[in-house]
């Protein structure tokens, strides 16, 4: 396994490693963005895309990085895998362009030694295989299989492989599942021969983005050469993290920081760090068990130039590494490893340390009702807290607080108001928080939710997008949250809906709060296909206030309305149109309250919207609900 169509130096490169530490080359498009249009250029176009496009301006940077010194090159394909290139619309040319980056970069070593008069191919620069992560969540966090990612990987390692690399760098993962795909797709792709090097990206305390903190990473039993830090916030970072990773594991290192994190300075993102402040870094580094080091975002071949110098000059550090050999089985034992503490641990369903009275109603299956509120848009939420207050003393079980619009209050503040408010007068209405995981960022959620217990706040629901709810549920599940709820769409696509809340349920989701429901035969439909998980259905409920209210939700957030319910809210509208006052309102507020009454024997509760901000109809219908429970 692993042989290459073109020739590779794997095992020359593994020599040349034992002897001592090597200099790789620093940023490609920190070079390449100035003469492209500037830094936001490769939000539009593609990186990896120029070794095809634009293959002598890849060329040039990679022989400036050899003439500064560099002995590793690294070929422009961090971005190269299906997934990726599929922002761009070039998912097919997956192959071409990591065969196309591997040729770019030989080509360039083979120049820079000619040019410097070298005789023997020894003398060249080796070509390291970049690949970088997918740009998507695996699971449990995520919706992408670990065996798909590492498919993934497989295709772009195999490409990489077979034009000839000397060693293969998986850098700036940031998630240790994903790292591990990678690594062992690399392992069945280049087989025992070839170098391995995985990286991990640091946050400035040294801990991932997840908060996973060092020493649990845990690469120390993995079948990679060499394990090390590359991008994050500088080389400051880097080697706080190398020095506790010495600590744990006898095998080689790698650092290869940013020049610090960029600064806007005159309309353009500049890094801070100097050529000089990097070189300072690169003893330490050798010091701490490096043995290959070199730059990520930022670094420039005037930066690897002054550095390599520094690595020339600092002492060969002692004990010399000793490469281990490796063998198929390793990695086979390996992928057959559970590797649990990779993964978050699920909370119970109904959590008995924090689950409050809304928790153990729906454990009891007593039909809960809950009225949804909205931040203000003021410093203040005086009419906010008189709703708490009027719920609370109506019995209402819960109040859910949504996020509001830009601009508006946080709902984590507004929560922790209410929660003030009630324990200054009664318990007994648990305040739920929304979370919206919003786009990537894992730590931002876990920062809400830190905050959320240290203020007092236990429930929270997951909204948002597929995999932003996915993630927020697996870090509260992590943190211990009192209670989870996450929102489901009964009127799309059903069975992806399906597969979705077994992974929320997985992830210690213990109920779920539906889109707004107006047609029960679909959302009957819907609750017999998840009876069979046991899940807790509560139904939103909103209340009309108008026939366009209903046109709305129809056509604008494809949310089906009967047509017996379009007609009754237009004949009420037409008839306060003739008659005066507002006939469609009261109508409204009927059709939900038959809508609960039929609600009663198929959800575990409701959840009910104010209308255009009119919390007074929440309240009346939600206390319906309760009229209903006690008759």
């Amino acid at each position: 396994m692993g042989a290459a169509s073109a020739p590779s130096r794997a095992l020359e490169f593994r020599a040349a490693l034992e002897s001592g530490p090597l200099m790789a080359s620093g940023a490609m498009g920190t070079v390449l963005a100035p003469m492209l249009g500037g830094p936001g250029v490769f939000a539009r176009r593609s990186l990896d895309e120029l070794n095809l496009s634009l293959p002598a301006l890849v060329r040039d940077v990679h022989q400036n990085y050899v003439r500064a010194g560099a002995r590793i090159l690294q070929a422009n394909t961090f971005g190269a895998n299906r997934v990726r290139l599929r922002e761009f619309g070039i998912a097919e040319k997956a192959r071409a362009i990591n065969q196309a980056g591997v040729r770019i970069a030989r080509e360039a070593a083979r120049n820079a030694a000619r040019n410097a008069g070298a005789s023997d191919e020894s003398e060249q620069a080796f070509v390291a295989g970049v690949v970088g992560p997918l740009g998507v969540r695996l699971e449990p966090v995520g919706l992408t299989q670990r065996s798909e990612a590492r498919a993934v990987f497989r295709e772009q390692i195999a490409a990489l492989v077979e034009s000839g690399v000397d060693l293969l760098m998986l850098e700036t993962f940031q998630d240790l599942d994903e790292l591990y795909e990678a690594m062992l797709a690399a392992r069945e792709s280049a087989g025992d021969e070839m170098i391995v090097v995985a990286q991990v990206s640091v946050e400035d305390d040294g801990a991932l983005a997840n908060g996973k903190a060092v020493h649990e990473f845990g690469m120390d039993r993995w079948p990679a050469d060499i394990i090390g830090v590359n991008c994050s916030t500088g080389p400051r970072s880097v080697l706080l993290t190398l020095e506790q990773m010495r600590s744990w594991t006898p095998k080689p290192l790698s650092a290869l920081p940013n020049a610090g994190l960029p600064v806007a300075m005159n309309g353009r993102s500049v890094y801070p760090c100097s050529p000089e402040y990097m070189a300072h870094y690169v003893h330490r580094f050798l010091r701490a068990g490096a043995r290959i080091v070199g730059g990520c975002c930022g670094t420039t071949p005037e930066h690897i130039r002054v550095m390599r110098g520094a690595m020339a000059e600092a002492p060969l550090p002692d004990p010399e590494v000793k490469l281990e050999s490796r063998s198929a089985a390793t990695v086979e034992i390996l992928d057959r490893d559970d590797r649990t503490e990779l993964s978050p641990t699920p909370a119970p369903r109904f959590a008995e340390f924090e689950r409050g009275s809304l928790g153990a109603k729906l454990e009891s299956k007593t039909f809960v009702s809950m009225v949804e509120i909205v931040p203000p848009r003021l410093p203040e939420a005086s009419n906010e807290l008189t709703v708490a207050k009027v719920c609370q003393g109506r019995g209402i079980d819960g109040l859910s607080v949504s996020e509001g619009p830009a601009g508006s209050m946080s709902s984590l503040a507004l929560c922790q108001l209410i929660q003030r408010q009630a324990t200054q007068t009664k318990p007994g209405m648990d305040c739920i928080l929304h979370l919206r995981g919003r786009g990537s960022n894992v730590a931002a959620v876990e920062t809400v939710l830190l905050d959320a217990q240290a203020l007092g706040i236990r429930n929270v629901l997951c909204g948002g997008s597929a995999e932003g709810s996915l993630a927020a549920a697996v870090i509260a599940s992590r943190l211990r949250i009192g209670l989870i709820g996450f929102e489901v769409n009964p009127f799309t696509d059903v069975e992806g809906e399906l597969r979705r809340v077994e992974q929320l349920m997985n992830a210690g989701g213990a109920y779920a709060i539906t889109r707004p429901v107006f047609d029960l035969d679909r959302f009957e439909e819907f609750r017999r296909k998840v009876e069979p998980l046991q899940l807790p259905l509560i139904a939103a409920i909103v209340p009309l206030t108008s026939f366009y209210d209903a046109e709305y939700f129809i056509n604008e957030q494809w949310i089906p309305v009967p047509a017996v319910t379009v007609a009754r809210m237009s004949v009420a509208q037409l008839k306060g149109r003739t008659q005066g006052g507002e006939a469609a309102v009261p109508e409204g507020v009927k059709i939900a309250r038959e809508t609960i009454e039929r609600l009663r024997g198929m959800a575990a509760g409701i959840q009910v919207s104010a209308p255009n901000g009119r919390y007074g109809i929440a309240i009346e219908v939600a206390e319906s609900a309760q009229a209903q429970i006690q008759a």
